[in-house]
């Protein structure tokens, strides 16, 4: 069940972590913030479309309306099989029913894990009592043409059921248009697989990053970062995906450790955060926890000197091989930084990183980059600020960066406007297909405003968060606006909205912008000759419906949103689709 308030606010717009070391900030620990829930906020980002036939948005409406919306989710993820024996997908996850047999003491759940591949077949996980089981779908990169079967055993005799399914995985790990022939965005859930798609859906990448990086526990002995991006093409929809490359860092080496004991170790994290051209021929991976000092373009990668300084490195492909075309570090990597953390709920990790690739967006041709930065300390504002005075500990930036034939360049240093320590400025970052224009999620940002354009200077309430959009020509960016929800708290609720920002989308125009809050709410703005206006918010009007926002994706046009939720009410919590529409300024179910 679902409702739509829209809001139309005549407002200008002119007015003006992903890693887990972002946790070492203040604000981070004060918001009682687990580890699972943190990875959930830090977003995959992908230019997505590129441009072609598409309108624009139809006006705004001119008076607010109440939209009528039906009392239950509109759409749900595919199943596949028979009635003896199915599965439904969900959220990185397979949850697989099947009828009785008597007099079945158990059954078991076989998987072969490469289909027609050379793996064997194994089964997964113990025996079932029941009829039904759900399977977490782990380490996709083994198991992208996985197969299952059932076996019914009474006692210590087992036969299989005569169904075999082979699952689309990309089913499980995005959210698709409503016909089910465009990916509009990736799933980013608690335990996510980083992974993306081309927009033919014929090139799959999937991030691999050492388990290392996402952990606390120590690790006696760390052996070389075996982080990877592994990809995949077919020649053709809903054929077997083939292996094509295998990607690591040019710069590998062991994770980083915080004594000589190694007591606790952190690992590059590449791989964690991936953002892929339209034709899938340009790859951008993210490694946050990478060590170098160096600064802009192709620079030392041998440098081992500042902790969790982060990298970006650029992949372009060329007739189906590919090889690595830029090293990015932000202009302003610190000098030097061994500094570790024995922070209260996550042990010793380090601290005071940048943290550089938290989120990472590529346009559609894959010739600009951004870069978010979560733990970029200048106090700066606005557009290519100095980064001198450190004092604003974790207030993030973001950073673009500009191909020209195959020769990457810094293009700008972007910082929000009203900056303020802690705020996680580039935790979502999203370009539109051209690259025009891009918006930035900060989900600890503090004011109390809301709508567009509101008062930036009250920074002393609870971490709501905030977005802000900035437009480009030529190169030449600004800020077009200051982005909040237009709600403080959440609706049908008390509780405060906040982590507003954790997921943005835009429209392959950048006409249309999607903010999603792990509140359990999604928010829909729109650009009329660049000024912004809040046209709609949606909400689950059931109890029981959890991670409603939490992913969050819009059409090359601009006129739909989807988004996935999970009733835990129902029978095995199942996963639920809600798909709303546009129509002249009006949104629906």
């Amino acid at each position: 069940m679902s409702n739509i308030t829209p809001l139309l606010s005549s407002v200008t717009a002119n007015a003006a972590l992903h890693s887990l070391g972002g946790l070492a900030t203040p604000r981070w620990r004060a918001a009682g913030i687990s580890t699972s829930l943190m990875l959930s906020l830090l977003l995959s980002a992908c230019g997505g479309g590129n441009g072609d036939n598409v309108s624009e948005p139809p006006p705004l409406a001119p008076t607010p309306t109440s939209v009528p919306v039906p009392g239950t989710p509109n759409g749900a993820f595919d199943t596949i099989g028979t009635a003896e024996f199915s599965l439904r997908y969900g959220v990185e996850r397979y949850d697989f029913v099947w009828s009785p047999s008597a007099p079945a003491t158990h059954y078991e759940l076989w998987e072969d894990p490469d289909g027609p591949g050379p793996l064997p077949e194994a089964q997964a996980g113990a025996a079932i009592t029941g009829t039904r089981h759900t399977f977490e779908i782990k380490q996709l990169h083994q198991r992208v043409n996985a197969t299952y079967r059932l076996r019914v055993c009474d006692g210590t005799i087992c036969t299989y059921r005569a169904t075999t399914l082979a699952p689309d995985a990309l089913r499980a790990h995005f959210l698709f248009d409503r016909q089910g022939s465009s990916v509009l965005a990736p799933f980013d859930p608690t335990a996510g697989t980083p992974a993306l798609v081309s927009a033919d859906l014929k090139t799959l990448v999937i991030g691999a990053p050492d388990p290392v990086s996402t952990t606390t526990l120590p690790r006696a002995t760390p052996a070389v970062d075996d982080s990877a991006v592994h990809v995949f093409v077919r020649s053709a929809v809903g054929e077997a995906w083939q292996p094509q490359a295998r990607l690591q860092a040019s710069n590998v080496r062991a994770p980083a450790c915080n004594n000589a004991a190694q007591d606790y170790c952190h690992s590059s994290s590449f791989g964690a955060q991936l953002a892929l051209s339209a034709d899938g021929n340009t790859l951008a991976v993210s490694a946050t926890g990478e060590t170098s000092n160096a600064r802009g373009v192709n620079g030392d990668q041998a440098n081992t000197d500042s902790l969790a300084a982060g990298a970006v490195y650029i992949f372009a492909r060329t007739g189906g091989n590919w090889s690595q075309q830029a090293y990015v570090k932000a202009s302003n990597t610190p000098t030097r930084n061994n500094t570790w953390c024995n922070l209260v709920y996550w042990a010793t990790l380090p601290c005071d990183g940048q943290y550089f690739g938290a989120n990472v967006a590529l346009s559609a041709d894959g010739n600009l980059l951004a870069v978010g930065a979560t733990g970029d300390d200048s106090k700066s504002t606005g557009v290519n600020g100095h980064a001198n005075d450190t004092s604003a500990v974790f207030a993030g930036a973001v950073h673009t960066y500009a191909r020209t034939g195959s020769t990457w360049a810094p293009q700008a240093y972007l910082k929000a406007s009203n900056t303020d320590a802690g705020d996680g400025f580039g935790t979502s970052v999203s370009l539109s297909a051209d690259g025009s224009t891009l918006a930035v999620g900060a989900i600890f940002e503090s004011s109390s405003a809301t709508g567009v354009g509101g008062n930036q200077s009250d920074n002393a309430q609870s971490p709501f968060g905030a977005v802000y959009v900035f437009s480009q020509d030529r190169g030449s960016w600004s800020q077009q606006a200051y982005v909040k929800a237009t709600v403080n708290t959440v609706v049908g609720g008390t509780e405060p909205m906040s982590y507003f920002g954790g997921r943005t989308a835009l429209s392959a125009h950048g006409e249309t912008l999607a903010v999603g809050s792990v509140r359990g709410m999604a928010f829909v703005y729109a650009r009329t000759q660049n000024t912004w206006q809040a046209q709609a918010h949606m909400f689950p009007a059931g109890p029981n419906v959890i991670r409603f926002g939490e992913a969050v994706g819009v059409s090359a046009d601009g006129n739909s949103v989807v988004t996935a939720a999970q009733d835990v009410g129902s029978e095995a919590s199942a996963f639920t689709l809600y798909f709303f529409s546009r129509t002249a300024g009006t949104w629906s179910q």
